[in-house]
């Protein structure tokens, strides 16, 4: 089943990779360093932590290079870089898995002169109204892109225009997404606010826990199924050296791998 443009922008904090598309998108209130921890649902493996650099907007950092081996990941305006720091040497590109793993949490919104009504002239956006949900005030729009087949997708989502966030997202089809605060609490020594998100992934709901600092725009930990995945520690805010956003002169550019070879999933054929 093809996913929807719309739906596709809905979840742009999964997708936001190309320079272009980090300058379009809302940033960091903030620059900052900080420590990104990974724990395996497996308690056998060992966490995996990054060291984390964010500058001015579009410029991200992640560095896993303990015992001098490892990899450093630039995502800036001035292009997308990965640098093996061993070998003195970097190509352009990075690999998938990183592009998702440090984003604002914030989006465009609809009423903006940066959303997807103006990005993507098959989508249009008509505001409905404003309401309160749980306490909180949203905006709700209705979204209708064209699609390929001529045919029409349409959603309603309530957004937070303080918080640059989406709320609510629902279709014909029902719910897809709602986000609730559950209260404010200290993470990491940052003040925090805890939100349940709830998702439907193939037609199953899938629920997680995160806390935002909302000073940052930065998702300070992720708990899925009452265990904590991500978490991020030791977070200092200030300046971060030009430096940091571009591969080292003395190192030497290489030819970008090609892509491995992706095995057909039976659940894109349905």
């Amino acid at each position: 089943m093809r996913i929807p443009r719309l739906r596709v922008w809905l979840f742009t904090l999964l997708l936001a990779a190309l320079p272009t598309v980090v300058q379009a998108s809302p940033w960091f209130k903030e620059p900052f360093s900080a420590d990104l921890v990974m724990i395996s649902p497996d308690a056998t493996q060992p966490n995996i932590v990054f060291k984390v650099n964010v500058g001015q907007p579009g410029n991200l950092r992640l560095s896993n290079t303990k015992g001098g081996k490892g990899e450093v990941v630039i995502i800036s305006r001035q292009g997308v870089w990965t640098v093996f720091p061993a070998k003195k040497e970097y190509f352009d590109g990075v690999p998938r898995i990183y592009v998702s793993m440090v984003q604002p949490d914030m989006v465009s919104m609809p009423g903006e002169d940066d959303n997807p009504c103006t990005r993507d002239p098959k989508t249009k956006c008509k505001k409905e109204g404003e309401e309160t949900l749980s306490g909180i005030f949203a905006e709700k729009w209705q979204l209708t892109s064209t699609l390929t087949e001529g045919k029409t997708y349409t959603s309603t989502i309530w957004s937070d225009p303080k918080r640059h966030i989406i709320l609510k997202v629902q279709t014909t089809q029902g719910v897809l997404m709602t986000r609730t605060l559950l209260g404010k609490e200290k993470v990491a020594g940052r003040e925090t606010e805890q939100w349940r998100i709830m998702q439907m992934h193939k037609d199953k709901a899938v629920t997680r826990n995160q806390w935002v600092d909302p000073t940052l725009g930065l998702v300070m930990r992720v708990d899925v199924d009452g265990a904590t995945r991500v978490r991020m520690e030791n977070v200092k805010v200030g300046g971060q050296n030009a430096d940091l956003f571009q591969p080292p002169k003395d190192f030497k550019k290489v030819a970008t791998p090609a892509p491995p070879k992706q095995t057909p999933d039976a659940s894109s054929k349905q």
